[in-house]
């Protein structure tokens, strides 16, 4: 019974060792990139892609991708931040714009850099005007300070 119970234990001993290994080794990873899916444009709508950060990095970078189906493209996309996941700033910083202006060609795209990262939700708001069709997908890149 004795040899059962330290075998038990040891076998515990090197379960909980690998898993304190293992998280080590995943917090060690540079970056982790999340697609925001997309949605489209169509004339006057607002769509908008979002998603959760599950886990602290000092900076976020999220990417808006536009790309023309029919029309003549025109609006602005914005970068949105959360702590609820339901009650969205606009992203404000100094070297990003708060709003980019589209324009009428093939495929466009812009970065905001958030520095630190201080949102636990993310969102990319596009509204269009007149009449368009469009395609916008995102995606979100979290980073550790360099």
């Amino acid at each position: 019974m004795k040899k059962l119970l330290a075998f038990i234990l040891l076998a515990l001993c090197g379960i909980l060792a690998g898993t304190k290994t293992a998280d080590a080794q995943l917090l060690g990873v540079a970056m982790t990139k999340t697609a925001l899916s997309d949605s489209a444009i169509i004339n006057t709508g607002t769509p908008v892609v979002s998603t959760t950060v599950l886990e602290s990095r000092a900076v976020v970078s999220v990417q808006v991708v536009v790309t023309k189906n029919s029309g003549t493209v025109a609006g602005k996309c914005e970068c949105m931040g959360s702590l609820d996941g339901t009650n969205y700033v606009r992203i404000k910083g100094a070297a990003s714009p708060d709003t980019v202006v589209l324009t009428n060609v093939t495929s466009q795209n812009y970065i905001w850099t958030v520095t630190p990262s201080k949102y636990l939700s993310y969102r990319i708001r596009c509204t269009g005007v007149g009449t368009m069709n469009a395609r916008m997908s995102g995606t979100l890149l979290r980073r550790k300070a360099d």
